[in-house]
């Protein structure tokens, strides 16, 4: 054999040696962790976007999955275009259409705190406010009413407190303090309720308490309501939720007006990253649909509403 192919032969020998020896206290740490090259290979997710969006995310992309309260240092603004019909003070066979388009936000101050002047909390009603002044779904940061009147509405301005979490239940306290920016001064509470079952299925339920204090009538200058809604969601994916809403409504307590009210609701949330999540939402409502009591026994379809629009959350 030629010299210098003997060379070359012991040269690569020797490169491959030294390529070994250095692989070795990779290889026994690995042994001695008992972390294979397989391991690493079935650590990297075959989508990474996908693994953005998983449950264990800080806000899940799954609606089901979501805490009550947004996480720390988390954002949401929403926009909202709603439609509406309504009846007048008392409610008469009458109604107004209303358009209406409202921005409001909310900031996570802990994973336990949120603040906000919006009616985009999660697993609470949308209000459904009646002043001195006729109906009135004008609320937000900016909350600008088209028709019957423009207008500018009012500011509901609120905090919420979550006390007790579990994988499956979740407890939180609501303060809502209206500025009657347009209508009248109001007060509302709640102590929303989170169940939840698995990753396909949640149900809100819980009270809210609404305090108006206004001239309705000559002989009445305080209203009062309370709700007991129930929110059933399911996610067939994790981008896709869908609602059907009802629950048990009683105004002022007096037993003449009880409403069952029924809704459905749709949103298909997108991902743009870990920190960037945008929700598109579509709902119709019919917040009065059977009324109970000795006089109003019957279907009030006539009363409806229908929103569209969009919540944008960001984590700082």
């Amino acid at each position: 054999m030629e010299r210098g192919s003997m060379s070359r032969i012991w040269t690569k020998g020797a490169l491959a040696a030294v390529l070994a020896a250095a692989s070795l206290p990779g290889a026994a740490r690995a042994q001695d962790d008992g972390y294979t090259f397989a391991d690493a290979e079935a650590s990297v997710p075959d989508d990474p976007v996908a693994a953005l969006d998983s449950d264990t995310a800080a806000l899940p992309t799954r609606f089901v999955a979501r805490p009550l309260t947004l996480p720390r240092f988390w954002i949401r603004g929403d926009g909202m275009a709603l439609i509406y019909r309504v009846p007048d003070i008392p409610f008469d066979d009458d109604g107004n259409i209303g358009s209406v388009f409202q921005l409001g936000g909310a900031f996570g101050i802990t994973d336990d705190l949120e603040v906000g002047i919006s009616n985009e909390r999660l697993g609470a009603t949308r209000a459904w406010p009646i002043s001195r002044f006729g109906p009135n779904l004008g609320e937000g940061v900016f909350p600008l009413i088209f028709t019957p009147d423009f207008d500018y509405g009012d500011l509901p301005v609120y905090g919420r407190f979550r006390f007790f979490s579990s994988e499956s239940f979740e407890v939180a306290a609501d303060a809502v303090l209206v500025i009657p920016t347009n209508t009248d001064f109001q007060m509302r509470f709640g102590l929303p309720v989170r169940l939840r079952a698995g990753g396909l299925f949640a149900l809100d339920t819980g009270v809210q308490f609404e305090l108006l204090f206004a001239e309705l009538t000559p002989d009445d200058d305080f209203y009062t309501r309370m709700e007991i809604p129930l929110r059933a969601t399911i996610n067939p994916v994790d981008a896709l939720a869908i609602g059907l809403h009802t629950g048990f409504r009683v105004v002022d307590f007096d037993g003449d007006l009880v409403f069952l009210p029924l809704g459905f609701e749709a949103a298909f949330s997108m991902p743009f990253s870990d920190t960037v999540l945008v929700d598109f939402v579509g709902a119709l409502e019919f917040p009065y649909l059977f009324a109970l009591g000795d006089e109003n026994d019957k279907f009030r379809s006539e009363r409806w509403l229908m929103t569209f629009g969009a919540r944008f959350h960001l984590g700082l």
